[in-house]
Formats: C-alpha cells, sequence, structure tokens
C-alpha cells in the first residue's frame, strides 16, 4: 500500500500484492470513525489497483485493510490537504 500522488480529484493510494494462489482477499478502507469508505473482495493472481480519495472528503485519517483467510494486513495514513491560491500582480 503506497500513497502515490494527488490531482484536483483527491488522493491516490496504490494496492498492490501478488496473490499467486488466487486466494479470496477483502479489502476495506475507513475513516477514522470506522465509517467504510470503500469495500470489496477480489481473487487476482496480481493485484494492482489505485484508490482515490476524493477532494471533498473530511477524512483526517484513512485505514487500509486487507485479509485473507488468517492473514492480514493494516496500514493508516493521516490526511492533511489545504489550498493554496497563487496570485499574480503586474504592472503595465
Amino acid at each position: 500500500v503506497k500513497y502515490v500522488g494527488s490531482t484536483e480529484d483527491g488522493l491516490f493510494f496504490n494496492v498492490k500484492f501478488n496473490n499467486e494462489k488466487g486466494q479470496h482477499v477483502d479489502i476495506l478502507i475507513t475513516d477514522e470513525n470506522g465509517e467504510t469508505m470503500y469495500e470489496g473482495s477480489f481473487s487476482d493472481q496480481f493485484f494492482d489497483k489505485k484508490f482515490l480519495l476524493p477532494e471533498d472528503s473530511d477524512a483526517s485519517l484513512i485505514t487500509i485493510s486487507l485479509k485473507s483467510g488468517k492473514d492480514s494486513f493494516v496500514k493508516s495514513y493521516s490526511v492533511k490537504s489545504s489550498i493554496v491560491k497563487y496570485v499574480a500582480v503586474n504592472k503595465k
């Protein structure tokens, strides 16, 4: 799980892993209140997907959880964004 950047649409996180046996993997993304932002199940042998945290999201912490059978992986990210306004004044 890795933060890969942002656009005007929001923040992107990449979830990538090998699942050679094609086992069932559950992915859960929650905010700081435990509210589900995304939930899905996959059995891809090579999983490589990007997830978008929309720009208008109020989340200050997101947690990405992967679970397959008895194995699990959890990673949390603190999210803080601000809008920077650039103003140029030129004398003519």
